[in-house]
Order: structure tokens, then sequence, then C-alpha cells
């Protein structure tokens, strides 16, 4: 296998793979973000840098 640059490996989007999973057959997708917020900072202090910022996108799918 040929090994591959970074930007290679990561240019697939969160559409992409939504895309993905619609087109195998699952339904009733939704999605949910969840960003850094203030508990996150009060309970870790260091994750400051993250208030407001994307850390865990979650898919929701049925397969009927």
């Amino acid at each position: 296998m040929a090994s591959s640059t970074v930007s290679e490996r990561f240019d697939i989007t969160v559409v992409d793979y939504l895309n993905l999973i619609d087109g195998a057959g699952f339904r009733g997708i939704a999605v949910h973000e969840f960003r850094g917020d203030d508990v996150l900072v009060e309970q870790v202090p260091w994750a400051s840098k993250y208030l407001g910022r994307p850390l865990l996108l979650a898919v929701e799918a049925r397969t009927s």
C-alpha cells in the first residue's frame, strides 16, 4: 500500500460520511455536535482552549 500524506487522508467531509450512511440504507439520520463549554472548563481548566470549539460529532441513524 502506498503511503499518503496527511492532507490526502483527511479530505473526506462530514457530508461525505452522511451521504455514505444514507446510501447504506440508514434512515432517520440525526447529527449532534458537542462543543467545549463552561462546564468542561470548570471541570478541566486546561481545556479552556476548547471553549466554543466543536469536540465531538455523533451521528444517530436507524436501519428501518
